[in-house]
């Protein structure tokens, strides 16, 4: 039996000497299918996978699910609240679909480009604090040697194979495709270029006296650098910011996005370890032994850990960061200074608290000022050579309040492009149109030709918001058409349709800073303008002839008047937030009398204004669109 034995083995032996390239091909597939066998595993269900399976479902079956109630964004928006889980599923060729589901059913957009929802639904997601998730579709783990070749190519994909599963498996793709590290000579721009934000600025001029004059800040208890959390809506400048500190600094930085996870367990983590590496290694080398380590859209990092009891691993990103932001090495010479950005902060996205404790300074990028604005604005249009030289820089700052510096460079930029495809120079009006088309994007006459009928409705529904506003603006001027030009906020009205946000008609309005705090009067008028429209519609039409149209002015009438009563007590001797105290239904039949009242009241503004409302709208009919200085030369004619 022993003598048997020794026999195979040595044949085995023999074989494996003989034939050792083919054995340890064997030997490979064996192990890259065992590996590829439980990341399939894992992929099955991880929780990013398993959810945009779940959504897209609902995409893909939506035309044979009745559960599910297609729409459009218009409608989509009207219908979603705080409490609604809304989720993007990405598409090929710049598509997306956005499912969301609130407490009575399951709302679905299909099939939008995707920057109708950058410049669009975004912004009002946010504006509204309802949180939204990305989803697309995950790529599956890939087997890397899927057959036998012959043995004279053996040799060198197996050598490639292997140098490429230790890169993977040790983080070196980290390093050749997911981070840079640059150096300040290598970053082109400095702050002046960040136009405004002062304060935050007046924060890089401390951390360089932190850096510079360490014995001083020694001396108050200031050991260090210190962690730091940007935060504030995309384009506001988070990135650049960082940049530019580096600049400043004089130090390196290491750059990184927040999507750190992928297809293996561990994978994340490993990467953050060889983050902090490079850092303190390019800390090391540098004049002031520091670093800045920035990991842009960061929030996943930041969110609450241990939600996820079946795949526990998938906190183990957060965790490493969390033992490198805690500064384990506590006798290091040397300082990574780490910012992480995000487009949300603490008060709308749930974070991890012993995340938030790690940053000592936590800095919001807020929308710019109209000061501010008139300087992004100067400094944009400096690089255009073909332009008015009287442009009107204030009025159209004021009218771009809530834009961040990305969209008014993006304005610009398509102003730019308008000129050139028409061949005019830049003016004030040519940058009104990019403004337009940014706001709620391009505007088309081919959906409502032949739709007279149609048209006309939406004529008077916007006309009727028009006219609220006009009589109000007269009353503040004693009838003066001239100052209540200047006091009313439409910019410009339009029949034209918006296929982007499903609308057939809009009313362009200007911005204000200045009306963040409103009084009760004030909210009122907010409220008698909403049921302009469809006060205008039952005019025009009688009582059951108005549309439903008004859906959204409903909705957003509603908001106002719950925040009137219920939250705010205006119209009762007890200062009450019934919210709170969840008895706000009991307050539904003060609201419903108050909402009848200032409907009446805007129903009386139509009809005194009757005349006017169908004078202007056969004008409107005729011209499609109406800008401001056209709604008044009309509205002088019609007075002679």
């Amino acid at each position: 039996m022993i003598e048997t034995i020794k026999k195979y083995m040595k044949k085995a032996l023999s074989i494996l000497k003989e034939e050792w390239i083919s054995t340890l091909v064997i030997l490979v597939v064996l192990v890259d299918g065992s590996q590829y066998y439980v990341a399939m595993q894992d992929y099955k269900v991880k929780s990013e996978v398993v959810t945009y399976k779940k959504y897209a479902s609902i995409v893909a079956s939506s035309d044979t699910n009745n559960s599910v109630t297609e729409v459009k964004i218009v409608e989509l928006l009207q219908k979603i609240d705080t409490q609604s889980k809304v989720y993007m599923i990405k598409e090929e060729k710049d598509k997306l679909s956005i499912v969301a589901v609130n407490n009575t059913e399951t709302l679905l957009v299909k099939s939008i480009p995707f920057l109708s929802m950058t410049f669009t639904l975004e912004s009002k997601l946010l504006d509204q604090e309802i949180a939204y998730e990305w989803l697309e579709k995950q790529k599956k783990p890939t087997q890397y040697m899927m057959k036998l070749f012959d043995p004279d190519v053996i040799n060198v994909l197996l050598l490639l194979g292997i140098i490429y599963f230790l890169m993977y498996t040790s983080g070196i793709k980290l390093f050749s495709k997911e981070f840079n590290a640059i150096q300040p000579k290598e970053i082109e721009g400095d702050f002046s270029e960040l136009i405004g934000y002062e304060d935050i600025k007046a924060e890089a001029r401390q951390l360089e006296h932190i850096i510079t004059q360490k014995e001083r800040y020694a001396k108050y208890g200031i050991h260090g650098t210190f962690n730091i959390l940007f935060s504030g809506k995309a384009g506001t400048g988070k990135t650049k910011f960082a940049l530019y500190l580096a600049k400043d600094l004089q130090i390196p930085i290491v750059s990184s996005s927040g999507s750190l996870d992928e297809m293996y367990v561990g994978t994340g983590a490993r990467k953050i370890r060889n983050l902090f590496k490079e850092a303190n290694k390019l800390a090391q080398n540098s004049a002031h032994k520091s670093c800045i380590l920035f990991i842009d859209e960061g929030q996943n990092l930041l969110r609450s850990r241990g939600h996820n009891s079946n795949n526990k691993w998938e906190d183990d990103t957060s965790n490493e960061l969390l033992a490198h932001l805690d500064g384990v090495e506590k006798g290091k010479k040397h300082n990574i200074i780490v910012i992480i950005a995000s487009n949300f902060h603490e008060n709308n996205l749930e974070m991890d608290p012993a995340m938030l404790r790690r940053f000592k300074k936590k800095i919001h990028f807020r929308d710019p000022n109209i000061d501010e604005r008139k300087e992004i604005l100067l400094h944009y249009l400096k690089k255009i050579e073909e332009k008015e030289d009287n442009i009107d820089i204030s009025y159209l700052a004021k009218n771009m309040s809530g834009m961040t510096p990305a969209i008014i460079e993006s304005v610009v930029q398509e102003a730019g492009l308008m000129s050139l495809r028409e061949n005019i120079y830049v003016g004030t009006e040519l940058l009104l149109k990019a403004f337009e088309r940014m706001v709620i994007g391009n505007s088309s006459r081919r959906t409502m030709e032949g739709e007279d009928s149609v048209r006309r409705i939406v004529t008077v529904h916007e006309l009727g918001h028009f006219l609220v506003e006009y009589h109000r603006a007269l009353l503040a001027s004693d009838g003066d058409i001239l100052k209540a030009k200047e006091l009313t906020c439409i910019l410009k009205i339009s029949s034209e349709s918006i296929a982007q946000i499903g609308a057939l008609g809009f009313a362009l309005r200007e911005q204000n800073d200045s009306m963040m705090l409103k009084s009760v009067d004030e909210i009122e008028w907010d409220i008698k303008q909403l049921y302009g429209g469809m006060a205008a519609e039952e005019m025009v039409y009688g009582k059951n002839g108005h549309t439903t149209g008004g859906t959204d002015d409903v909705k957003k009438a509603t908001k106002l008047l719950e925040h009137l009563i219920v939250e705010n007590s205006v119209y009762s001797t007890s200062k009450l937030n019934y919210k709170i105290l969840g008895s706000d239904d009991e307050q539904l039949p003060l609201m419903e009398e108050k909402s009848k009242v200032l409907y009446e009241e805007s129903m009386a503004i139509v009809k005194e204004h009757e005349g006017l409302l169908l004078y202007l709208s056969g004008v409107l009919m005729r011209e499609w669109s109406l800008s401001k200085d056209t709604l008044f030369h009309h509205i002088r004619t019609f007075k002679k």
